[in-house]
């Protein structure tokens, strides 16, 4: 046999290959401390630093809006080298452990303030977490998407994400029940610190842990000139591509509304020593969740899959929490429900929108005989970037609109714009999402033909 045609077996041979456990698990590290670091700064940190002051959330508002634009545009020019630059360590690895580092730093400078800061130090020290978070997770994306081209492979990949995903949060909203830093309360500067420290540390160590123990680097990825203009073209012609974008950018504006007014919303309730046990059972609810989901993608495909998880978020939560604020109060409301919208959120959220990122790189590798994983990861997270600016900036919005003060006393219209806010946006996002995928034509019967026609391609 010609040296050559055996190189290309087995170049083509590696991705049908179930990819170890124990490399996922490497691989999966990141993913956890990234959202032990993310989630505090969508979530959380707003309201720290706003609690208690009277007026000034609109300025918050817009700190959000700007520094996640940061965070959009940041994606972008990471996508782009990251498919454009090769180095003896691969395209993606090296950009992780930057991150990791550049994460690190500014997770410290911003969960440590001085006393006084206020709106602009929080839009800047965000902005560099951010600008950190861009350089590990669109390298990442596009690592997890060509570390095979099969497509239950792929949904297996994502599976380990979304569940390290979901261990981080646990592990995030575990520390301040642990006591080590001298309460409960997340509206608390002393135990924010303390959670800061952590994560710190875990971040860097973890973005090391997957390049060096993740799977390697897959071996089509020699380095290739980019045209801008060609790739932008193929992307709009792509429409399952443009579903799945319209698609993300709506639940994921939904879901960041939700998460950046809980802790408001549980405060108004007063039961935020709930807020940290909801952070905790909602993933650990995901996560049992994660396989019904993903036997339930098996049998109808990710597309019906994903559509239903969304169509029951939005119908289903605003009669279900004042059902259960009737029946069994606040607190034990705010349990349930968090365990009802950790189950979604595995569907919404963790499991389908990057288990299809692979099969978009395909179809557009079908049309074009060249492969941008990274930059449809950048894409993609630009359309959850921009979410997360509008999404965090619009719940802060419509509290001032609503002259809303967190932690303070508020009149009966202020919680009426908060809950409009919390339920009916949402809503409307989920329902918007389901629209944007109906009819979507990546079946696991077309993907199938995708990847032989890819890998027929490839052999010539």
């Amino acid at each position: 046999m010609p040296s050559g045609l055996s190189n290309v077996r087995e170049r083509s041979s590696y991705r049908v290959l179930k990819i170890p456990s124990l490399a996922l698990l490497a691989y999966s590290t990141t993913a956890a401390a990234v959202e032990m670091a993310i989630v505090p700064v969508i979530a959380i940190l707003p309201s720290t630093y706003t609690a208690g002051k009277v007026g000034g959330l609109a300025a918050f508002g817009t700190a959000l809006l700007l520094s996640r634009l940061m965070y959009a545009l940041s994606a972008q020019v990471v996508g782009y080298a990251s498919d454009r630059i090769a180095t003896p360590f691969g395209r993606r690895k090296p950009w992780i452990v930057v991150g990791g580092l550049i994460t690190a730093i500014s997770c410290y400078v911003l969960y440590t303030p001085p006393a006084n800061a206020g709106a602009l130090y929080f839009g800047l020290a965000s902005s560099l977490a951010y600008i950190g978070f861009s350089l590990i997770d669109i390298p990442y994306a596009a690592w997890g998407a060509e570390m095979t081209d099969d497509y239950a492979e792929r949904a297996r990949i994502s599976a380990y994400r979304s569940v390290a995903t979901n261990v981080g949060i646990i592990a995030l909203f575990s520390l301040p029940l642990s006591g080590l830093f001298g309460g409960t309360n997340l509206l608390d500067h002393h135990v924010i610190a303390g959670i800061g420290k952590v994560v710190t540390l875990l971040v860097l160590a973890c973005a090391l842990i997957a390049a060096f123990f993740g799977p390697p680097a897959p071996h089509r990825l020699a380095p290739q000139r980019i045209d801008l203009r060609k790739l932008v073209g193929g992307m709009m012609r792509n429409v399952p591509f443009i579903q799945v974008a319209v698609a993300m950018f709506c639940s994921f504006t939904g879901t960041i509304v939700v998460s950046a007014l809980a802790l408001p919303f549980m405060s108004e309730y007063h039961v935020v020593a709930a807020y940290s046990i909801a952070g905790i059972i909602t993933p650990i609810a995901s996560i049992a969740a994660t396989k019904p989901w993903l036997s339930l993608t098996y049998r109808i495909g990710k597309d019906r899959a994903w559509a239903l998880s969304l169509w029951i978020s939005a119908v289903l939560s605003p009669p279900l929490w004042f059902l259960l604020l009737a029946l069994v109060g606040a607190f034990w409301a705010s349990i349930i429900t968090s365990i009802v919208g950790g189950a979604l959120l595995a569907g919404t959220y963790s499991l389908f929108p990057w288990s299809v990122l692979g099969d978009l790189v395909d179809y557009d590798h079908l049309r074009t005989h060249e492969n941008h994983a990274a930059n449809y990861a950048a894409v993609l997270g630009l359309t959850i970037r921009i979410s997360n600016a509008l999404g965090g900036a619009i719940g802060f919005w419509a509290l001032s609109a609503a002259h809303y003060t967190i932690g303070g006393t508020n009149t009966p219209s202020a919680r009426t714009g908060l809950f409009l806010a919390y339920f009916g946006i949402n809503g409307l996002c989920m329902l918007a999402s389901v629209a944007a995928l109906h009819a979507y034509p990546l079946t696991p019967k077309r993907m199938e033909i995708v990847r032989r026609r890819v890998r027929a391609y490839e052999l010539h």
